[in-house]
């Protein structure tokens, strides 16, 4: 290989990571056997961070930083002012001190997983370009390294896995009701539990909503809280499309809102991977025999509901081929950015994206769920290995 960069592997919507309990009994990636640790035994360093399971683009992108880098998690004061959060969060070690600096720390590879798709694009943003509004908005001996302008840290490569780049069905399919709905009861449930000892194995991570703890050295077996005193934390978290999980997801935010904001830089590499296991039956789109249960449910929804209100642009044949969750054109290079298809053995080049070839799988396989331990650590050796064999 030409470069031994770290890679840092970023779970979705509900999932968790290196440091959780619940990665004692379930590794994050791998499920059956852990491949973050097969990987590292076998010289690849790499890391699949916990960070919040429910939180928004930009919050679950502060929390990469400070795990990465070490420190209290800063969610920036302009940003936590403007959407009714708190400003401060976990404190994390950090794994890559001295990323920035010459030889295997100089850069890092991200690869993530559903909707750790959006958070590697916030965050590479970020990581790139800064965020003014902070920037312009905090006091200079408070503002977070993260949001500057210009830094020594680079990345290498982000890699989307059915990554929700352009958006699913799935989630435009509860409109904005059913989105509110889900909401309040993700919020007012994780109020309820999030200061008991479920908090040590699974955190739901809503600690910027005052929802979950910080510090799970507090946690009791059965300090149950009343629910319904969490109702005014779910108003603000649903009074903008923008900073929540449910929202990020539809279509119409990351159309509307979320790409057309972000742009790529032109010493970094971008690929989104996609897969598929469903097919069309007389005009209803099916999931095929090897689609695992869970996706059986989810893909009648992701592949044949579809509001008027997105027909005229999100409706055609290409758009119902989903992999249970998550549309292919959804899966794909962000719909507003340059992109091409990736042949295998072709010269990629930095500063656009590259679509590879749809695969047969169904969105939990990129976590290893019902995949063969050998071939599902080969195939991220071998992802590992093509990312940094890249200039």
């Amino acid at each position: 290989m030409k470069h031994n960069y770290p890679t840092v592997f970023v779970h979705g919507l509900g999932g968790w990571g290196d440091t959780s309990g619940l990665a004692k009994v379930l590794p994050p990636f791998g499920l059956v056997f852990d491949c973050i640790k097969a990987l590292n035994k076998h010289g690849y360093e790499a890391y699949a961070p916990d960070i919040s399971s429910f939180a928004g683009a930009w919050d679950r992108a502060c929390e990469l930083w400070a795990y990465i880098m070490g420190g209290t998690v800063d969610y920036g004061k302009v940003h936590s002012e403007k959407y009714g959060h708190n400003r401060y969060g976990k404190t994390y070690p950090g794994v890559i001190k001295d990323w920035g600096t010459k030889g295997d720390h100089e850069k890092i590879n991200l690869i993530g997983h559903s909707f750790g798709g959006p958070v590697l694009k916030m965050f590479s943003s970020i990581v790139n370009y800064g965020a003014k509004e902070e920037v312009d908005g905090t006091p200079a001996d408070e503002l977070s390294p993260f949001f500057a302008l210009s830094k020594p840290q680079k990345i290498h490569s982000a890699t989307t896995l059915s990554g929700v780049n352009n958006g699913t069905h799935l989630a435009s399919a509860f409109g904005k009701r059913g989105m509110t709905v889900i909401s309040y009861v993700l919020l007012c449930f994780g109020g309820l539990i999030g200061d008991t000892f479920v908090m040590k194995v699974y955190d739901f991570g809503l600690n910027m909503w005052g929802v979950t703890t910080n510090d799970t050295k507090t946690c009791g077996w059965f300090n149950f809280r009343n629910p319904l005193q969490f109702v005014p934390m779910a108003k603000k978290y649903n009074a903008h499309t923008f900073d929540s999980v449910a929202y990020e997801m539809q279509i119409e935010t990351c159309q509307n809102e979320i790409n057309p904001s972000q742009k790529e830089c032109p010493d970094q590499y971008y690929f989104a991977r996609r897969a598929n296991r469903s097919f069309n039956f007389h005009g209803i789109q099916l999931p095929t025999l090897k689609c695992t249960i869970p996706n059986n449910l989810t893909e009648l929804i992701t592949g044949n509901i579809i509001w008027p209100h997105l027909k005229a642009d999100f409706s055609s044949k290409d758009w119902r081929n989903n992999d249970g969750m998550v549309n292919v054109i959804g899966q794909s290079a962000p719909l507003t950015s340059k992109y091409a298809d990736y042949v295998e053995g072709m010269k990629v080049e930095p500063g656009m994206w590259y679509n590879f070839p749809v695969e047969d799988k169904d969105h939990f396989s990129w976590a290893g769920f019902f995949e063969n331990p050998v071939k599902y650590y080969k195939y991220n050796r071998d992802m590992i290995e093509f990312l940094n064999n890249l200039d």
